[in-house]
């Protein structure tokens, strides 16, 4: 299944330093077929829908306004990649959502496109890759969506860090950032703290020392070293108050390993608190959408 995606995504993106080489064991495409591969047109922007599966939630206005500009004066330098029609008459964007929104901001009302289809996988995947292309996904964007494609399309995290080119400590460190809670991951999504002081936060267990030290990197002036450098403090005086209080550290670790456990295989956030007897607690899966809540039922079941 990952060889045929590999071959699926080869066929979508551009090829790069001209033409593409022949994949082994395929027919060479006639001279029609080419054509009719990269043969574009013309729709209106308003039939053009967004792709479900776009990890980008944060578009730099500043950065839009400089491609409404180039678009302006030089028109669309690439189209966009589209799929056919659905049932709604509508078409769902593929590559191309930046250029779509400049081409607004512009003043188009039409858009040069390239209709293809493609599998749910591999609308996901080409979303996520001209994302990463251009560095423009921020770390809780990235792990968002390396964990809809672990959960809904399931990947394993070394067939995803195949898939991307990446290692999979890179992958598997991205994903850890989805134990942090929904506030701090906004907070990187919006650019309010960096990934760096995210990665910080992640190191300290402790629930309310996390945020505590969330906020204090907030009010700024915090750099990313002076934040792990508190991050440490914390836990160091964490420990030592465990252990001279008689709670021993292996069950907080064997409880975090568990955490860990559970959100690789669900795909989603969980968190285990106990409580001072250290035999009674609570669990809680954290889901960000009703498809997510709806996949956890069927997983549960």
């Amino acid at each position: 299944m990952r060889q045929a995606l590999g071959r699926g995504l080869e066929r979508l993106l551009p090829p790069k330093g001209g033409a593409r080489k022949q994949a082994p064991g395929t027919e060479p495409q006639s001279q029609d077929a080419v054509a009719a591969a990269s043969e574009s047109n013309k729709l209106p922007i308003s039939d053009i829908k967004p792709n479900r599966y776009q990890p980008r939630k944060h578009f730099s206005h500043e950065s839009l306004a400089e491609m409404a500009e180039s678009i302006k004066r030089y028109g669309l330098r690439q189209p966009i990649t589209v799929s056919p029609k659905d049932r709604d008459g509508k078409y769902e964007l593929v590559m191309g959502e930046r250029r779509m929104r400049a081409a607004q901001l512009a003043g188009l009302t039409h858009i040069e496109v390239q209709i293809k289809e493609v599998t749910d996988t591999e609308r996901a995947f080409l979303s996520l890759i001209e994302n990463i292309q251009r560095d423009d996904l921020n770390a809780a964007e990235a792990a968002r969506a390396y964990s809809e494609l672990v959960r809904s399309h399931g990947f394993t995290q070394t067939e995803l860090a195949q898939q991307l080119c990446k290692s999979k400590a890179a992958v598997s460190n991205t994903l850890r950032l989805l134990e942090l809670p929904e506030e701090i991951l906004a907070a990187v999504e919006s650019a309010k703290i960096s990934e760096g002081h995210a990665r910080a936060l992640l190191s300290v267990s402790h629930p309310g020392e996390r945020i505590k030290l969330f906020r204090h990197i907030l009010e700024g002036g915090v750099s990313v070293r002076e934040a792990e450098a508190l991050a440490r403090a914390l836990e160091s005086g964490r420990k030592s108050r465990e252990k001279k209080s008689g709670v021993g550290s292996t069950l907080a670790t064997d409880i975090r390993e568990v955490e860990q456990q559970l959100t690789r295989t669900l795909g989603m956030k969980v968190a285990i608190r106990t409580k001072k007897d250290g035999k009674t607690g609570s669990l809680t899966i954290h889901f960000y959408s009703l498809t997510d809540f709806d996949k956890l039922m069927g997983k549960l079941k």
